[in-house]
Parts: structure tokens; sequence; C-alpha cells
């Protein structure tokens, strides 16, 4: 169940044509009542559109949805890439009834190629229709690129949930891989403490490791608490 496993949270993954394999390639994250979200991001220079569009959003510590595609990367892509980013995720917001500012886009694939936004507005419908507590397993599925299998892991601790999902491992290529991890708890957490975990636990156990001392122009951590369990808010220094 990966990032559904902790309460207030639905996922799905379809296949929009993105990916000549014919995959699933089009992924949904939906906190239903909302949830504070932080992230640490690339730190290359040349960061693709939907970082920048990430890290513009996440300011106010505030998501509602993550939508990732897989199959194109929208970096390298200039002002249409950042037009794209856009326009896709506006639409998403419409079809969520959600406000365009709370939805934050993720994309992995070929470097220099643009997102087909317009294929992708279209698959919103069924993408929505999708949204299931199930649906966890299938969101892991559709951000896939070159992975060769899932990679997912929950854990459950005093009162609350963790879920989450990952891809990619290193830039095999300049042209493939991209990590992308999305992690889950229904912890009530503040913005604020939600930032310092970021930056206290997810960057230094996602920066221990290199494979080839790249850094891909789309690696994004993103870390969301729907407070969907009861219970105290979880500190940064808690010890559960």
């Amino acid at each position: 169940m990966s990032v559904t496993y902790p309460k207030g949270f639905r996922a799905a993954g379809v296949t929009a044509g993105f990916k000549p394999s014919g995959r699933p390639d089009l992924a949904l994250l939906v906190a239903d009542d909302g949830a504070t979200a932080a992230g640490v991001f690339t730190t290359n220079a040349f960061a693709a559109a939907p970082v920048r569009l990430c890290r513009e959003r996440l300011v106010d510590g505030r998501a509602r949805a993550v939508v990732v595609n897989s199959g194109q990367a929208n970096a390298g892509t200039g002002p249409d890439g950042e037009d794209d980013a856009y326009v896709t995720s506006a639409a998403l917001a419409r079809a969520l009834d959600a406000p365009a500012e709370e939805i934050l886009p993720c994309s992995t694939g070929v470097i220099g190629a643009r997102i087909p936004a317009q294929k992708m507005t279209a698959a919103f419908p069924e993408l929505v229709e999708a949204l299931s507590p199930a649906g966890g397993n299938a969101f892991a599925e559709a951000i896939l690129t070159t992975d060769t299998v899932t990679k997912m892991a929950f854990a459950e601790g005093d009162g609350f949930r963790v879920g989450g999902c990952a891809k990619g491992v290193g830039m095999i290529r300049p042209d493939l891989a991209t990590m992308l991890t999305f992690v889950t708890t229904d912890a009530p957490v503040a913005s604020a403490h939600l930032r310092k975990l970021t930056a206290s636990v997810l960057e230094p156990t996602f920066e221990s490791l290199t494979v080839d001392a790249c850094s891909s122009t789309n690696d994004t951590v993103l870390l969301l608490a729907s407070g969907a369990a009861a219970g105290e808010p979880i500190r940064p220094d808690s010890k559960r």
C-alpha cells in the first residue's frame, strides 16, 4: 500500500500514453483534507521546471496533491516547460476542486523532452476516478522509468503510520534515471516541524550515498503529513 498506508491519502496510476512501452506513466497522490508538506530537491543548477514550481509552492508548507508523469523529464525545456508545469497542475487543481498552489508536479524521464500537456490533462478524469486508499501500488508502478521493480515501504508507530515509495537510483546516463521519493504519514505535524524533520532526517539520509557523483535535474523527495491520526503533534526531537 506504500504511500496510502497512512490515513487520509488516496492514490492512482494510469496509462496516459507517454511511454512507447504502454506501461503506466501518470500517477496521482491526494491528501483528501490537505496535508502539511516539505521537500528536498536536487542541487543541480539546471533544475527542471517541476522542481522549481514545487520549491515555490512549498513555501507555505501545504499540499493537496502530488502528480507525477514518467517518460519526459520536462527539464531543459525553457519557458515552454514552465508553462506546461503550470498549465497541467492548474488543470488538475480544477479536476480536484483544490487550490492550484497546493498541487505539486513531478516529472521523470528523458531530459529535453516536453511533457505532452494535452495528453496529460485528457487523462485526468480517469486518473481522479481511479483514486483509492488501495492505490499505492499503482502509484509506485506509474512513476517508474528504467527501474525493474517498484520500491515501497510502510511502518506503524505509536498511533500513527508512515508509508513511502521511490524510483530511480542515480544518473546512469544523462537522459535517464531520476530519483523521486514520496513519504507520507498520518501524524499531525505542523509545517515548520515537518521542514525540520525533512532537513534533519530525510536530507542526510538521501545524501549519504552517490552512484556516480551526479545530481539529476529532477531529484525530489517530498514528505506529506495528513494529520488524520489521533494524537499530539510529533516534534522533530520526538523519541517515538
